[in-house]
């Protein structure tokens, strides 16, 4: 039997933090990606009316996936 869990950590050093729990606990890595969370509405909209090219600093920060699998 598998489990699998998907976990999503903010930052590099979360999820190395994460990486090494699940470990310890059994769990391998089965992948990694970085997932793009596009665009933050409020703040593109107040800085488009404030000058348009600011606008593209609205970006979200990406987050990472982290996928681990077990197997008993």
């Amino acid at each position: 039997m598998q489990r699998t869990k998907i976990e999503y950590y903010p930052n590099q050093r979360a999820a190395n933090n994460g990486i090494s729990r699940h470990e310890r606990f059994g769990y391998r890595v089965v992948s990694v990606q970085t997932i793009d969370q596009g665009w933050s509405l409020l703040k593109t909209g107040c800085l488009g009316l404030i000058f348009l090219p600011l606008a593209l600093l609205g970006k979200k920060r990406p987050v990472i996936q982290v996928t681990f699998q077990k197997v008993y």
